[in-house]
């Protein structure tokens, strides 16, 4: 079936269909030829496809949304989701001035206690059972360092001066409201046991913490307005707040879910609300800009449709969607518009430029981030999608609907300027090894959303502790036992990075002693000889006028060596409820956590018996991704420029247009890379498809222009304004969308595909013809004709008059194109 002529226009003649550019191309396998040989078929498949794919959308289960904002987090760095934290705040009414909310919080966590059972988890021991432990092993909970002061603290006159002051308290009238129990400690000797062992855990009302331990293992706020409660639950976020309602409706109590689960909820529901909205006002804004270039309706809605198409594709099949692949399908219908320009007859239907701009995300699959290992191919798949519907189907649409392209106007004669090319390279070069160590820096655990935080969380750090702050490690042990006794030499090295690069450790394993250490303390504590030592107390208590019996409690556990915090002693006494807390369900390994200072410094290695500790946690991942993310993105974009490079070296077989083509990418990325200083732009993980897509995009634009300067034709710069405006247009939406993510990918989109095609337009073809490349040499029976040709030849055509009215013989007539010459 043949192309019909366009209709004629009252007053003027009918147009004569022109020739298409394109080289026949003979026995080879030709989309155009296919589209004009079976259109109605070709059609029929595509809309019978749509309708499959459209129905998947609407109907069930459509879109699946995951909502994750730290898919680029590899697998191991990620936070957990089924361990959300409850935060209760008391109501401005339930305040009291001396103890703020304290007892409306504490009577709303018992009920939410009764409620979840279970799936209440305990931030600390119980304070009674906490002191128990303390006071029967207080001497072995200390190094051996301390030994000297305890040995200074139990001298006759040492021991006489605190039996004194302690009977100086007991008359003083505040005595009675300082909650001080002497029975339990009259030597004060608690105070070097919660020095070295309280302020590293979730143990008390510490100097260094915020918050104080209650008696159910929950952690109040110093100013008594909030409660934190520790929760082990994989329910949706909703389902637990549906839950606890009805528990917390009678208290003057507001609670809120914080963590990972929560706010993957409500990013969600976000995405949910704004998505098509977003992709709507991308294809809105693409539809402008191919209308105003096009000027006709039938071809705009066709290449419309192949984008809407291969969009339900891959929102069918791909992955989820989340916060930072919703900007990829935005880029993908910009960028994608780049396979309809052969429908304005001002580029080739040659598969390079698809190539370059399909593989431009492949440099990605080396890289940690697994959701950019994802789209590194299904980009591909993505941008193969778009080419050959725009090159198949809507050609074969086309036909159907009896359209025929209208011929592209005659273009300008390029010139490559070599000083200017080597000016703006050298230039945009400069400025971009001048911007990098200046760039504010983007880490991948902060993606930057509207819903990303709230005031819940802020009081969370403000009040508590910073969740964002904590890595973990991992004890493995044969028995629960076991992984306790390895945790606990585990937490005493992970100790030394307190307080330089680590507030505290939490772990059980700094309630006990592994056996090497246990002996090591007993030979110490042997020599102090304690049960002398109480003895003496004793008779000093009896002459100071005190009943010894009421500190017997205090006496015989300091007297006593045999009783020893093992492992498997705290698993069996009172502790154990809260220590399985930190065990895996099968008991084989305990968790540590290690709340690390708010910096950016890369943490020490820690090592025990040779063996390196290896911390987890979205903080570690982010602050090594930080330390080589410079080095990692040039390698990065070397791999696109050398993907691209390759494939018009393969396309042209000329070195000079390749390496020409890779320093116009690479002056347009770097250029970007400048701007975004003083635009105040962020640069992380998040922004790599945005500088790689660009340079992709001028790398494109660089090897028209050259293959335009080779061939000796008029070159068409409507071919890269309507590209580079396809891909500003989609960038202009992430930039209005509001979203703080999407908006910053958004600048560096609508201002890096300018750029990247003034260097295709300026840099390449002058680096081209610096590096020795120009136009390829004509047959020598037509060189004498060209010479004659008149002055002329060179009048432009009017917009009415066909590219074909050309008389062939005049200098503006190309030298036979072959498969190589087509960008």
């Amino acid at each position: 079936m043949g192309c019909y002529p366009p209709r004629p226009v009252d007053g003027l003649p009918p147009a004569t269909p022109t020739q298409d550019p394109a080289p026949d191309d003979g026995g080879r396998l030709s989309l155009r030829r296919l589209a004009r040989a079976w259109p109605r078929a070709i059609v029929t498949a595509w809309l019978a496809t749509v309708v499959v794919l459209l129905s998947r959308l609407i109907g069930d289960p459509g879109v699946e949304i995951s909502g994750d904002p730290d898919v680029l987090l590899p697998a191991e760095h990620q936070a957990p989701q089924d361990e959300p934290l409850l935060l209760l705040t008391a109501r401005q009414e339930a305040l009291d001035p001396e103890q703020g909310g304290a007892g409306e919080l504490q009577a709303a966590a018992s009920a939410v206690a009764e409620r979840l059972g279970e799936r209440r988890a305990s931030m600390g021991p119980r304070a009674v059972e906490l002191t128990a432990w303390l006071d029967a092993h207080a001497f072995y909970l200390l190094p051996v360092g301390a030994h000297e002061a305890v040995a200074e603290r139990l001298t006759d006159t040492a021991m006489a001066e605190a039996v004194d002051a302690l009977k100086a308290r007991l008359s003083s009238p505040l005595f009675g409201v300082s909650g001080e129990d002497p029975r339990r400690d009259p030597l004060r000797l608690q105070e070097l046991a919660r020095e070295h062992a309280g302020r590293m855990t979730h143990l008390g009302d510490d100097e260094d913490m915020a918050a104080e331990l209650t008696a159910a293992g929950d952690l109040l706020a110093l100013d008594g307005r909030s409660l934190l409660i520790q929760l082990r639950s994989d329910e949706a976020p909703s389902a637990l707040r549906a839950e606890l309602e009805p528990a917390l409706q009678e208290l003057p109590v507001d609670a809120t879910l914080v963590g990972p689960g929560p706010r993957r909820e409500r990013v969600r529901e976000t995405l949910r609300a704004r998505a098509p909205s977003l992709l709507t006002v991308g294809l809105a804004g693409l539809v402008l800009v191919l209308s105003l270039a096009l000027r006709a309706i039938r071809p705009v809605l066709a290449i419309v449709l192949a984008l809407l198409s291969t969009l339900a594709g891959l929102l069918v099949l791909g992955p989820p969607l989340d916060p930072h692949g919703l900007p990829v399908l935005v880029l993908l219908l910009g960028f994608g518009c780049d396979g309809a320009l052969h429908l304005t007859r001002i580029s080739p239907r040659g598969w390079p430029a698809a190539a370059v701009l399909g593989t431009a995300l492949l440099p990605l699959t080396f890289s940690p981030y697994p959701a950019w290992q994802g789209w590194a191919l299904l980009w591909l798949a993505g941008v193969a999608a778009v080419v050959v519907l725009l090159r198949l189907a809507v050609p074969a649409g086309l036909v159907l609907m009896r359209f025929e392209p209208s011929p592209a106007r005659r273009g300008f004669r390029l010139r490559p300027l070599r000083p200017l090319a080597v000016a703006m390279a050298m230039g945009a070069l400069t400025a971009g090894a001048w911007a990098v160590p200046r760039i504010a820096f983007l880490p991948i655990d902060r993606t930057p959303l509207t819903v990303g935080d709230d005031d819940a969380a802020a009081r969370v750090r403000e009040s508590f502790f910073d969740p964002r702050l904590i890595a973990t490690t991992r004890s493995e042990g044969g028995s629960p036992a076991e992984a306790l006794e390895h945790a606990s030499e585990h937490a005493r090295a992970l100790a030394t990075l307190v307080p330089k690069d680590a507030t505290r450790v939490d772990s059980p394993g700094r309630l006990v002693l592994p056996a090497p250490e246990l002996r090591s303390r007993q030979r110490s504590l042997l020599e102090l000889k304690l049960p002398e030592r109480m003895e003496a107390l004793r008779e000093l208590l009896a002459t100071r006028g005190f009943r010894p019996d009421a500190f017997g409690e205090f006496l015989r556990g300091a007297g006593d060596l045999e009783d020893l915090p093992t492992p498997q002693a705290a698993l069996d006494g009172p502790l154990g409820d809260w220590i399985r807390g930190y065990l895996s369900d099968d008991g084989h390994s305990l968790v540590t956590r290690v709340h690390l200072t708010n910096d950016d410094a890369i943490i020490p290695a820690v090592e025990v018996g040779g063996t390196t500790l290896v911390l987890h946690g979205p903080v570690v991942a982010a602050r090594r991704d930080r330390q080589g993310f410079a080095d990692w993105l040039g390698i990065y974009m070397a791999g696109q420029l050398w993907l691209g490079a390759l494939v018009i070296w393969l396309a042209t077989r000329r070195l000079a247009t390749a390496l020409a083509c890779s320093v116009a990418a690479f002056t347009a990325q770097t250029a970007v890379l400048a701007l975004m200083v003083p635009l105040g732009l962020p640069l992380g993980p998040a922004l790599l498809p945005a500088l790689l897509l660009l340079g992709a995009a001028a790398m494109i634009a660089g090897a028209r222009a050259c293959g335009s300067v080779t061939r000796g034709e008029r070159f068409h710069a409507a071919a890269v304004l309507l590209s580079a405006l396809c891909q500003a247009a989609a960038g202009a939406t992430l930039l209005v969308s509001g979203e703080p993510l999407w908006s910053t990918i958004g600048m560096v989109v609508a201002i890096g595909s300018l750029l990247a095609a003034g260097a295709g337009l300026f840099v390449a073809p002058g680096m081209m013809r610096l590096l020795g490349g120009g136009p390829r040499p004509t047959p020598s029976a037509e060189a004498p004709r060209a010479a004659e040709t008149p002055a002329t030849a060179e009048t432009p055509a009017t917009a009415e008059t066909p590219a074909t009215a050309e008389t062939p013989a005049t200098a503006e007539t190309p030298a036979p194109r072959t498969p190589q010459d087509e960008p």
